[in-house]
Formats: C-alpha cells, sequence, structure tokens
C-alpha cells in the first residue's frame, strides 16, 4: 500500500507544470504612465503571438491575465508615438511571479507637420 502511494504521488509531482504571471508598470521618460499601451508576449523559438497579451489601465498597470508556462518568451511593449521596447524573459520551475517595468522613449521620426492640398473641381449649374 505505501509503493502505491508513494508511485501515485511521484507521478502527480511529475505532471504538475508550473506556471508564473508577469504584471509592471508602463511609463514615459518623464515618469507618467501611459495608458492603453500594448504589452504582448512572443515565443522566443518562433515569434508567434500567445494568447498571452494586456493592455496598460490609467495607471500604466499592466498584468497577465493567463498563467504562462516555462519557456523562453520576448515581452513587447507599443503605443503610438513612442519606440517599441523588447525584453527577454525566461520562466522555469525555479521562477516566481516577474515584475517587470518599461520606460518607453518618444519616437522621433513623428511628422511634426501634414499638410493636405486639393483642387476643387470645376462646377456647371444648369438651369433646369
Amino acid at each position: 500500500m505505501k509503493i502505491i502511494k508513494l508511485t501515485l504521488l511521484i507521478l502527480i509531482c511529475i505532471s504538475v507544470k508550473t506556471y508564473s504571471q508577469i504584471s509592471g508598470i508602463v511609463t514615459d521618460t518623464d515618469k507618467q504612465p501611459i495608458e492603453f499601451a500594448n504589452v504582448a508576449l512572443y515565443e522566443v523559438t518562433d515569434t508567434i503571438l500567445l494568447k498571452h497579451g494586456a493592455v496598460t489601465d490609467s495607471t500604466g498597470l499592466y498584468k497577465s491575465t493567463e498563467k504562462i508556462p516555462d519557456g523562453e518568451y520576448q515581452i513587447r511593449v507599443s503605443f503610438l508615438g513612442y519606440k517599441t521596447e523588447i525584453y527577454d524573459i525566461i520562466i522555469s520551475e525555479n521562477s516566481s511571479d516577474s515584475i517587470i517595468n518599461f520606460t518607453l522613449h518618444a519616437d522621433e521620426n513623428i511628422l511634426s507637420e501634414l499638410i493636405v492640398e486639393g483642387e476643387q473641381p470645376a462646377m456647371k449649374v444648369e438651369s433646369g
């Protein structure tokens, strides 16, 4: 009976996967929170977007909504008008939940002025 219990305990321990969660704050260079920034988690091996991702709230806070299995990942944080930041992370069975903060830098390649020019075609008025 002890052997059966020990065998079952070993099988349960082997089959249990470890998971972690990721959270943090996204700010700009003036330490102001960036609301609605995209935080996406990609696998390093094939860069396919996982179902893990988040959007920052009004305080710049993001948190993964699902547990993330062990592996090597890239976290990409992006927001219009800022350069995308990329961070490599390894999640292993020894990993605890991670807090990763990001500071986004303004994208200097933004248009400073946009001029729209056009011509109105001549209209012909007919009496009718």
